[in-house]
């Protein structure tokens, strides 16, 4: 698993996706934090928090979609679809992910936390944060195996309006919109905001599973087209030689 983890990690280096969550991490770091320390507003330091949100989705998207075209130019998934170890391949993809998606959260909160001595709290919404991010990641590389380009997209900004709702305390007794649940955590500092996380939790849990389960019944059917291929193949040659 830690050969996994690594290939994955070097297949990442230098990629579109990489770049994307590095250039965005950097400019969240030189504007927000600024803008912060410029604006000493008690309504401006809470709706901060949700700003970034708007546009994980989106973010998080077009790095799915290049994940996945980027294993598309791979011969079409036959990497993963042609291993005995799909699950494992696309388990460890998704994880090394997600890693990658904490610099977008983690570094911006921890500065903010430091700069305004309120550490825990903004260490609490970057992991938070985080958390949304591995919810869009798993949600949307699941949809990657399914739809294509365009619907994922669409269903991102249907992800971004739920999200401006949530904000204005609209969905705070739902539990059935996972991506509105982040933002419900923040909102709430309750009984309700642990219901709220672990709900989170089994939604990211129950996706990470799907994933494997589909990219498993994709890989075995691709494995065992052809395997028979290669049968059938080996067949034709030996009744030639035969004759």
């Amino acid at each position: 698993m830690i050969q996994l983890l690594k290939s994955e990690m070097i297949k990442f280096k230098g990629s579109y996706q990489l770049y994307i969550i590095l250039i965005l991490s950097t400019i969240q770091l030189l504007t927000i934090p600024i803008y912060i320390l410029s604006v000493n507003n008690t309504i401006v330091l809470e709706n901060i928090i949700f700003l970034p949100m708007l546009g994980y989705c989106m973010i998080t998207t077009i790095i799915t979609l290049l994940v996945s075209e980027q294993e598309i130019n791979a011969n079409n998934y036959q990497n993963i679809k042609g291993s005995r170890n799909t699950a494992s391949i696309w388990g460890a993809k998704i994880f090394v992910l997600d890693l990658l998606l904490s610099l977008l959260t983690i570094p911006l909160w921890v500065v903010v936390g430091i700069e305004l001595e309120h550490f825990s709290y903004y260490f609490y919404v970057g992991i938070v944060s985080w958390s949304l991010l591995i919810l869009l990641n798993h949600f949307h590389m699941l949809l990657t195996l399914f739809i294509a380009k365009g619907g994922n997209l669409l269903i991102a900004v249907v992800e971004s309006l739920f999200i401006l709702f949530a904000t204005n305390k609209v969905f705070l007794n739902i539990f059935w919109i996972p991506v509105i649940l982040p933002v419900n955590i923040i909102l709430e500092n309750n009984f309700r905001s642990t219901t709220n996380l672990l709900a989170l939790t089994f939604y990211v849990v129950l996706l990470f599973v799907a994933n494997l389960v589909i990219v498993t019944r994709k890989g075995a059917q691709s494995y065992l087209k052809n395997h028979s291929h290669s049968s059938y193949g080996w067949l034709i040659c030996h009744t030639t030689g035969m004759s």
